[in-house]
Order: C-alpha cells, then sequence, then structure tokens
C-alpha cells in the first residue's frame, strides 16, 4: 500500500471513514468521510502535514487548523481532542470550548477559483473599462 494514499473504510460503529496521509509524518488522520467531503468542498484539499503537533492545511499562504474547520471553531473558542490524539480527527473526538481562538478558522479559507479574481488588475487588463469591484464571496 502507498502510503500516501487516502483509505476509505468503516468504522466499527458502522460509520464510514476516511484514513488521510500528512506530507511531512509517517502519520495518517482519521476522520468521517462527510467531514472530508465538507473540507474538499470548503477548499481545504490535501496535503495535510504536522505542524507543532496541530494537523494544519495550506491555503491563502496561512496554515489553518484541520480541526476548527471541522467543528467551525471561532473566535474565542479552543478545540479539545478527548483521547488527546491530534490525527483522531472525529467529531466524537473534538471538544468545542472557551480559549484563545484568534478567529474563525473558516473565515481564514479562500476558495482557490475565488482567489484568482480577487487579485488586483491593472487598468490594461480592462482596457478602456472600469473594473468590476468584488464585495466576497
Amino acid at each position: 500500500m502507498n502510503i500516501h494514499e487516502i483509505t476509505y473504510g468503516t468504522a466499527s460503529n458502522g460509520e464510514r471513514v476516511v484514513i488521510v496521509p500528512l506530507s511531512n509524518s509517517h502519520l495518517r488522520v482519521r476522520l468521517h468521510e462527510k467531514d472530508y467531503r465538507d473540507l474538499e468542498d470548503l477548499g481545504a484539499g490535501l496535503p495535510w502535514k504536522l505542524v507543532q503537533g496541530q494537523i494544519v492545511v495550506r491555503n491563502n499562504n496561512k496554515n489553518l487548523n484541520v480541526a476548527r474547520l471541522i467543528v467551525d471553531a471561532g473566535k474565542g473558542i479552543k478545540v479539545w481532542f478527548a483521547d488527546r490524539d491530534t490525527t483522531n480527527l472525529r467529531k466524537s473526538n473534538l471538544i468545542k470550548t472557551p480559549g484563545n481562538g484568534l478567529h474563525r478558522t473558516r473565515d481564514q479559507l479562500e476558495d482557490a477559483a475565488f482567489a484568482k479574481f480577487k487579485r488586483q488588475r491593472t487598468a490594461s487588463e480592462y482596457g478602456n473599462r472600469t473594473p468590476p469591484s468584488f464585495s466576497g464571496r
């Protein structure tokens, strides 16, 4: 088996799970298949890596904490791991508590398709037309 391939399976309780390899470690992450699909839809695709004991995804030139994305942790919220295993990203293992979260992590995500339109264009790209304005997503 290739250590860099995603594995799909069923947990002992019957839930569909995904095992995701980390790009910079031999460790692998376990999470519910639905949560994995939701992260992909948000633009938090692979590769994932281990940084200072946390699982992160690179997006918009930032490392974003995957556990915070899964539970949609906002400002002032910390995510704890019930079994103290940071590679177990099943929702039953993630606990939100008051803490030191500086922002809502999902607000830091940027869809790659959206990013190319967001960049500043030069006047020559628009000819004599006025550039359209973007108000966000």
